[in-house]
């Protein structure tokens, strides 16, 4: 699966990953002789990264670390590439000294330590060859204020008797908007038009083993209460969002609708 992100300074590498989900300091954090973390409490403390590709959050502490990253390179054993999902000037300014091809923008829950990566600063993409990519379309249904969530049938494929929105892969050549009133159609029996679905939210990606689903996220108010479900679920409820954490559901369902209703806040607030 390929991913599309900001390219920082130029190059590319290959490489298995190091994935740390906790900020390095290149000053004092890191051993340059070895090209291994050493801060206490890091969770690859030891692990080598020299020649590999390094993913972390961010960077923190002095600006001395950007020549870290220089002695790194010069000493052999510095990461073939870094990948982090918010770049700060430390770090970037490091690997543009040391020539290291550098992306910003990657969500770290879809990278996993021994992946196989290909990263391409010059044209701002990483790919994850051994990881299968699945498009989907997930749309949280309100109705009076209280969201739909559906029990997956035993009959599915994933993530069975979990909970979840209305959800569906897309068609080849289908939009998501398109996608989503589709789904809805199909698995509940409401008709709601593309240009109907007021809220739509960023690309979402859950990780699951060697799948990596990207996950477009919708909200839609019904009018009527009754659902008529399809072979894919064995029940639904409507339940207020705060009562989520309740129920065994799909991966980052939560986070999803807490970002759908942010979203609706926040344009609420503009148009006011």
């Amino acid at each position: 699966m390929m991913i599309r992100t900001k390219g920082i300074g130029h190059g590319r590498a290959e490489g298995s990953l190091v994935v740390s989900h906790m900020p390095i300091s290149f000053l004092g954090g890191v051993d340059a002789s070895r090209g291994c973390v050493v801060e206490e409490g890091s969770d690859i403390k030891g692990d080598s990264f020299a020649g590999k590709i390094l993913a972390f959050p961010h960077g923190k502490g002095s600006t001395v670390g950007s020549y870290v990253i220089f002695q790194l390179k010069k000493s052999g054993t510095a990461p073939a590439a870094i990948l982090n999902h918010k770049a700060e000037a430390i770090v970037a300014t490091g690997a543009i000294l040391a020539g290291i091809p550098m992306l910003s923008g990657i969500p770290m829950e879809i990278l996993a330590s021994g992946d196989k990566a290909i990263v391409n600063a010059d044209e701002g993409t990483i790919e994850l060859p051994s990881v299968v990519g699945k498009v989907v379309v997930t749309v949280i249904a309100r109705r009076e204020g209280k969201i739909m969530i559906m029990k997956r049938s035993g009959k599915v494929s994933t993530y069975r008797e979990h909970w979840a929105g209305v959800s569906g892969s897309l068609l080849p050549g289908e939009n998501p908007a398109d996608a989503a009133s589709r789904e809805l159609r199909e698995e509940t029996g409401a008709i709601v038009k593309p240009q109907q679905i007021s809220i739509q939210g960023e690309p979402v990606y859950a990780r699951d083993g060697g799948t990596l689903w990207k996950v477009h996220p919708f909200l839609v108010d019904l009018e009527k209460e009754n659902i008529s479900l399809d072979w894919e679920h064995d029940e639904y409820r409507w339940i207020p969002p705060s009562e989520l954490d309740r129920y065994q559901t799909v991966p980052r369902l939560g986070e999803v609708v807490a970002m759908l209703l942010k979203i609706e806040a926040q344009s609420a607030r503009k148009v006011c």
